[in-house]
């Protein structure tokens, strides 16, 4: 395998886990609703 797709499998398998991708989705969702809440007063 040649270092870059070593590198990918590395990142979906160990570092991008179900669990931090749900995690990240979360904070995403939070900094979206924030301004959102604001604009809806």
């Amino acid at each position: 395998m040649t270092m870059t797709v070593t590198a990918g499998l590395t990142g979906l398998t160990e570092i991008c886990t179900l669990d931090a991708a749900a995690a990240l989705n979360a904070r995403g969702d939070a900094l979206r609703d924030r301004p959102n809440a604001l604009c809806m007063v």
